[in-house]
């Protein structure tokens, strides 16, 4: 999971594009719907990450709960479109992967990795102090503060003004989108 800035369009954008160039597997396409599938078919550990504080293993069922619960929180509790773009303002961790598919899932643009761009986004996650205030100052309108530990359950300390627990609005939702 190395990489410095991932963007990827809508489900629309993707769809037109696919139909010039699309990836091919035993001669049919293989869509991002049934990527998710065949990651979220077996119990088996799926993703295994390691940093120098965590160790954790996610297997399918866990990997499309994440998705599912993301993709809820954006069209559900923050009312975007298809098509909004959410930059998502991570290093490479096991979080940026799961926000990746949660965005993709809900039909939004992700634009993801240390150097996603703020301004023009429709809602920001970040995990820093200085992000989350160059996404306020950027005007996002919904900028979401991610804590990085595996096992947290809330943002460390006060959520900085104009922001909200990412965590805790995470949780919060549905195993399965509704």
């Amino acid at each position: 999971l190395n990489y410095t800035r991932v963007i990827l369009s809508s489900q629309a954008e993707r769809d037109k594009a696919s139909s010039d160039h699309s990836s091919t597997q035993g001669g049919s396409t293989v869509t991002f719907a049934d990527l998710v599938t065949q990651v979220t078919a077996t119990a088996a550990p799926r993703l295994t990450f390691y940093s120098d504080e965590d160790r954790i293993e996610l297997a399918g069922p866990t990997i499309g709960r994440w998705a599912s619960k993301i993709s809820g929180l954006l069209l559900a509790d923050l009312g975007v479109e298809a098509g909004a773009l959410v930059a998502v303002r991570l290093d490479s961790h096991w979080r940026a992967l799961m926000w990746g598919l949660g965005v993709l899932q809900a039909g939004c643009t992700l634009d993801l990795g240390r150097s996603a761009d703020f301004a023009g986004a429709d809602v920001a996650v970040a995990t820093t102090e200085e992000d989350l205030a160059e996404a306020t100052e950027a005007g996002v309108l919904d900028v979401l503060a991610q804590p990085l530990p595996s096992l947290a359950l809330a943002w460390p300390g006060t959520v900085p003004a104009g922001t909200e627990d990412a965590a805790q609005a995470v949780m919060s939702q549905p195993d399965a989108l509704v």
